[in-house]
């Protein structure tokens, strides 16, 4: 088994929005390891985060179907700005960098923002499913989160 090893993502920079890294840690979940870069969103001259976003480097059922590679939000008052589009960009050469290709992005169906999120970085959309109820007890996730849009996306494209 190839050993995983985190590298320095420095701060990357798309005009005012930068990523400062937050976290790099290994989780292990039930259905396997899983190895964690979360950025805090910056923007020039704002104190304070205007958002998050996650990289979860693994691969599995239960990654690419509900969990997905990458996870966001963008605080309220930041919403509407594209900053999540623009982050996710700025995301995909490291998860190229650690061969993720393609990349699965999921979210709930009646979050139009983040599915507007997928169609902007040129994501497609490729089905929806249902979460088992071991993946959302292990993922923590909420009774509202039992169906997930599916979007795949070229890390290299």
């Amino acid at each position: 088994m190839k050993t995983f090893s985190f590298v320095e993502p420095g701060s990357p920079r798309d005009g005012n929005l930068w990523l400062e890294t937050k976290d790099r840690r290994e989780t292990e979940t039930p259905f396997g390891m899983m190895y964690l870069y979360s950025f805090t969103m910056r923007l020039d001259g704002i104190d304070g985060r205007v958002g998050g976003i996650t990289l979860r480097i693994g691969a599995g059922d239960a990654l690419e179907n509900y969990v997905g590679h990458l996870g966001y939000g963008v605080e309220p008052g930041h919403q509407g700005q594209r900053l999540a589009a623009r982050s996710c960009r700025l995301a995909l050469p490291l998860a190229a960098g650690h061969g993720i290709d393609p990349l699965w992005i999921t979210c709930n169906p009646d979050n139009v923002a983040s599915r507007r999120t997928c169609e902007i970085i040129g994501a497609e959309f490729v089905d929806t499913v249902t979460v088992p109820r071991d993946v959302m007890q292990a993922f923590n996730f909420q009774e509202n989160d039992g169906v997930k849009c599916r979007y795949r996306l070229r890390s290299t494209e």
